[in-house]
């Protein structure tokens, strides 16, 4: 009789629970990790759609003529809901004395620099993010000189 129970092959009931224990620790780290490879993609989304926004948004204040001083604020419309932005265009604040000089017998030019600040911010559950380009750009002021 002990001859037959000791030819007998399988898994007892304690192997079988181990093995099941340790594949569903396993793919439960799987699921998590395919979770937050997930999330990062989408967080990696919406920064790239903001990059493009605040880029799209700077070359339109870049392109205006004359950039003025001026603060102001709006949304994007529809297409990107979820995103704001605040543009400040300001002059910039220079070490030393701004760059001017002659450029004919009757004419004085000085070159001025507007610093142009553009802030896209969107809000992700209760957290607001956002990112903030900040570009220079040059303003020539002619003066006629006084006869």
């Amino acid at each position: 009789m002990f001859k037959l129970l000791k030819q007998k092959s399988g898994f007892t009931l304690l192997e079988v629970t181990l093995a099941l224990t340790i594949l569903s620790i396993g793919l439960g780290i799987c699921l998590q990790l395919f979770s937050g490879s997930l999330q990062a993609v989408q967080k990696s989304e919406k920064y790239t759609d903001a990059v493009f926004l605040a880029q799209s948004k700077m070359e339109e204040w870049t392109l205006k003529d004359p950039l003025e001083e001026v603060a102001e604020s709006g949304d994007f419309g529809s297409d990107y809901s979820d995103f704001s932005w605040h543009v400040e265009v300001s002059p910039y604040q220079y070490a030393e004395e701004p760059i001017s000089g002659q450029v004919n017998n009757d004419s004085k030019v000085s070159i001025n620099m507007m610093q142009i600040k553009v802030r896209v911010s969107w809000q992700e559950g209760e957290k607001e993010h956002g990112l903030e380009l900040i570009s220079l750009r040059t303003c020539l002021e002619k003066e006629a000189a006084f006869l």
